[in-house]
């Protein structure tokens, strides 16, 4: 009976690790601010493939990666600061860790203000519903006590966010708060899409 016990057990096991597998997903580097970092056991480069189920060892605080799903197409900046700060080993360790801050509740207009996004060359940002190419978008930054305005562009799918390092109008990026506001130029109302969202910039050579 108790070998029966373990042999059930052993084939459960087996089982979750097997759908576990099956249900990965695939990722590509699309860059890399540092060569040092691993996941699995390759060096990362440009163009590697890998599973969200591959531990991804870095070695200072400043590395990160852009990349991208490729069952959806969805691109994200994964951080080391980030993967510390969740106590991650991997991107789907990490992405369960943060899927209750991922979405935004639209209706009530509420953002989780533990949120943190790190900019590396570009940010995407969930962009909610697209209410229509009237609308004008724009990045609000309070830079050493000044008000800094720039226009922020969409994806081509209208469904996030894109955000550069034009920010920080010439000056040197630092970790600051932002607000995404729409404008309707017909109607000439604003609207907050997101209050207050820290950003952290990285290094394009943390090397």
């Amino acid at each position: 009976m108790k070998k029966r016990i373990i042999s059930l057990i052993t084939l459960l096991v087996c089982l979750l690790s097997l759908a576990q597998l099956t249900m990965a997903d695939n990722y590509r580097v699309l860059f890399a601010n540092s060569a040092n970092i691993r996941i699995g056991n390759k060096n990362v480069k440009k163009g590697l493939e890998f599973s969200d189920n591959d531990n991804i060892d870095w070695t200072s605080d400043n590395q990160a990666l852009k990349v991208i799903n490729l069952s959806t197409n969805r691109i994200m900046i994964i951080a080391k600061k980030a993967f510390e700060r969740k106590n991650a080993k991997s991107l789907v360790d990490y992405l369960h860790k943060v899927k209750r801050l991922s979405t935004r509740d639209y209706e009530t207009g509420s953002v989780v203000a533990d949120s943190v996004f790190y900019l590396l060359d570009t940010l995407r940002v969930d962009a909610g519903k697209h209410y229509g190419d009237e609308m004008i978008d724009e990045v609000v930054v309070l830079i050493n006590g000044a008000t800094v305005s720039t226009k922020v562009l969409k994806s081509k799918d209208k469904k996030e966010f894109i955000i550069t390092p034009n920010i920080y109008g010439g000056k040197k990026p630092s970790i600051t708060h932002i607000d995404i506001v729409e404008t309707d130029k017909n109607k000439g109302w604003r609207y907050y899409i997101y209050r207050n969202l820290r950003i952290e910039p990285l290094p394009i050579n943390a090397d």
